[in-house]
């Protein structure tokens, strides 16, 4: 039996169900935005449901018959579903400063709009990494407690699209690096229909290794992104 080899796969075993348990509780974690902060649920208790963020900011949740309230450090939002004739999600959202702004779906997004019926964007100025908040704004988007409110508006966490092509393009590349026959197969697989009896060149072996480092380095960027 040669060990060395068996080793090498049971590593690769190893490595690929760590990745598994890391990355399917990761991907499959909702989340909503505040501020800029990612927030996951904690824990719930009844009607109340606790999310943290990373930086260990903490938002609860608390549902009523007819509201329900965000509440972020000292400070509660109320959210108020709204009935519509033409049947689309409506909320109200009331500040603590007693303002009160309308919050709609249309298709995928939420659009807040305020008393005079004007539409609000969702916008940050930031000097250096503090945000300035100019006069009469408030720190949380309507649209954003919305989502904190409705478990419904929370998104899935990172791009499981992106880590998939990043897993793909790593072992792609990890291949053609790692391994003289794997680059052979695909040498033939490219000239074999035009060219008689072809074999790869040490041009094309150095080449080979250095586009399958640059495909490992796309492929970190893209799991980088998937975050």
């Amino acid at each position: 039996m040669r060990w060395p080899g068996v080793w090498k796969g049971g590593l690769l075993l190893l490595v690929a169900a760590a990745i598994a348990v890391w990355a399917v509780p990761y991907y499959s974690t909702n989340v909503f935005y505040l501020d800029s902060h990612k927030f996951k649920k904690e824990s719930e208790d009844g009607n109340t449901t606790e999310y943290r963020s990373g930086t260990g900011r903490i938002a609860t949740v608390t549902a009523y018959a007819d509201r329900k309230e965000v509440r972020i450090g000292e400070e509660t939002y109320a959210v108020r579903p709204e009935h519509r004739e033409d049947g689309r999600p409506s909320f109200s959202v009331r500040y603590p400063s007693g303002k009160s702004v309308r919050v709609e779906r249309q298709s995928d997004m939420l659009l807040a709009y305020d008393e005079l019926g004007e539409w609000v964007p969702q916008t940050a100025v930031y000097v250096g990494d503090r945000r300035v908040l100019s006069p009469g704004e408030e720190r949380y988007h309507p649209a954003e407690l919305v989502r904190a409110a409705y478990e419904e508006y929370h998104a899935a966490n990172g791009h499981v699209g992106y880590f998939l092509m990043s897993v793909a393009l790593f072992v792609y590349g990890w291949c053609a690096y790692r391994y003289e026959a794997f680059r052979t197969f695909l040498f033939h697989a490219t000239y074999r229909f035009w060219v008689k009896d072809p074999e790869p060149s040490e041009m094309y072996t150095t080449m080979s290794i250095a586009g399958a480092w640059a495909v490992m380095a796309v492929a970190v960027w893209l799991w980088l992104q998937s975050l």
